[in-house]
């Protein structure tokens, strides 16, 4: 029972007084069925200022009657414990309009339909639900995004690739129906371990957002993903018949995790086609009442998107091999190597620095999200950061090149023609996933 005293105990004619709800969670079984409720107010009529027990002023909901008068004006049985008595009928249209003796109680029906399957259901990329990836389905689209790595942390080493601690990383996904839609569904979002389980590492943490709600999970590669707060429901959104519906996600990945690698979350929606049902009283949408509703299926309507979250994707590697020229015939003395060659005067050292974008590449119209590396530059100087090849070597002029950028020299002062050179600026406007590219240069020893 729930006691209820408006406003200050008193309600003087010709007033009302509002604001008391009550709201239930209908736990019925999958063949639907009904509730009854009846409301019961009691109080006590006031005679000359003060409340007179002797004059009860009782009613029950449902009809248009006061006092719980019946229909011709006599009274109606005194309502008593809150339920409605055996005599009363029903409101079954929910307006104050049932008539019979005493109140008459609300009626909420809930039948459930038969679920035939839910319309096909598309999640993607942010604003690009029905995205496709490489295999040309809309199962693995993808949204690609680089962490910042704080070169600040204990263990950092510029140029080996140490265990990181990246920053919580957010992405924004899209979901839509199919072409054809009729009505809203509900759609579930679960985060579904990777094809392989070592893909991630554990203790990764993944959030899923939606309408100021926030279901957290953690995953180890033999446990897959469990919620954080045990027995957490999966995350749902409503989903109309057009447009598309954003939700999102935010990863975070554990102290240890590898720089210059990509960590992919895959995001399964689920739906299995049960209308939804209104609440009458308040007009809101709500779950539908059928078995199997909160129960992912391999039935239900799915798709996936995935989130890939990179610990750095521009890779450089810089070699150099040692040359020489004798009567027009070129040698190698030292080939490519990542290590110092030893040269002698007069023959020459040719750098190489090739860069990669590793992140993965974008299949053409597919609509999903890469990651492409802008604005690199790329600059040599041979006399700071401990190079020493500006004045013991010169330039071979016309050998610096590269297809992806443009040079300049000694900050335009040169030009790749002249000898006397000791800096070089290679920027590349962009860089596409997947994409690569080389940067070389000749010098000749003293």
């Amino acid at each position: 029972g729930y006691i209820f005293t408006g406003g200050s105990g008193t309600i003087t004619k010709g007033t009302s007084v509002t604001g008391f709800t009550l709201t239930l969670n209908l736990n019925l079984p999958a063949t639907g069925g009904s509730k009854l409720n009846i409301a019961q107010a009691f109080g006590t009529t006031v005679t000359n200022g003060a409340p007179d027990p002797t004059k009860p002023a009782v009613d029950e909901s449902g009809d248009a009657q006061f006092n719980n008068l019946n229909v011709d004006g006599t009274p109606g049985p005194t309502p008593t414990n809150g339920v409605a008595t055996g005599a009363d009928g029903t409101d079954p249209a929910n307006t104050n309009t049932g008539s019979g003796p005493g109140g008459e109680a609300n009626i909420i029906t809930v039948v459930p339909p038969a679920v035939t399957g839910a319309v096909a259901i598309f999640n993607g990329p942010e604003n690009k639900p029905t995205a496709t990836g490489p295999s040309g389905s809309t199962n693995d689209d993808f949204t690609n995004k680089s962490v910042t790595i704080d070169t600040a942390q204990a263990g950092w080493t510029a140029g080996v690739p140490n265990a990181v601690n990246p920053q919580s990383t957010g992405f924004t996904n899209s979901v839509s129906q199919a072409t054809g839609a009729t009505r809203p569904q509900f759609v579930a979002l679960l985060p579904t371990s990777p094809v392989n389980a070592t893909d991630l590492p554990n203790g990764t943490i993944v959030k899923i957002v939606a309408n100021g709600n926030t279901v957290a999970y953690s995953y180890t590669s033999t446990g897959g993903f469990v919620p954080v707060v045990s027995g957490t429901l999966p995350l749902s959104i409503t989903v109309p018949t057009t447009g598309s519906v954003n939700y999102g996600v935010e990863v975070d990945l554990p102290a240890g995790t590898a720089q210059m690698a990509g960590f992919p979350v895959s995001i399964t929606s689920f739906a299995n086609g049960a209308p939804l049902v209104t609440n009458p009283s308040t007009g809101a949408t709500i779950f539908p009442l059928v078995a199997g509703n909160n129960v992912l299926d391999p039935t239900d309507a799915q798709n996936i998107t995935i989130d890939r979250l990179y610990t750095g994707y521009l890779k450089m590697l810089k070699e150099a091999q040692v040359y020489k020229i004798e009567g027009g015939v070129t040698t190698i003395v030292s080939p490519f190597a990542a290590s110092s060659p030893k040269a002698e005067p007069g023959q020459y050292i040719e750098y190489r620095i090739k860069y990669s974008n590793i992140s993965e590449s974008v299949p053409t119209n597919s609509n999903s999200v890469g990651l492409a590396a802008n604005n690199i530059k790329i600059l040599e100087n041979g006399s700071t950061g401990g190079n020493n090849w500006g004045a013991s070597t010169t330039h071979k002029p016309n050998s610096a090149q590269d297809s992806n950028g443009a040079i300049s020299y000694e900050n335009g002062a040169k030009t790749n023609g002249d000898t006397v050179i000791a800096e070089y600026l290679d920027t590349v406007p962009t860089l596409a996933p997947g994409a690569f590219g080389t940067f070389t240069f000749t010098r000749q020893v003293k």
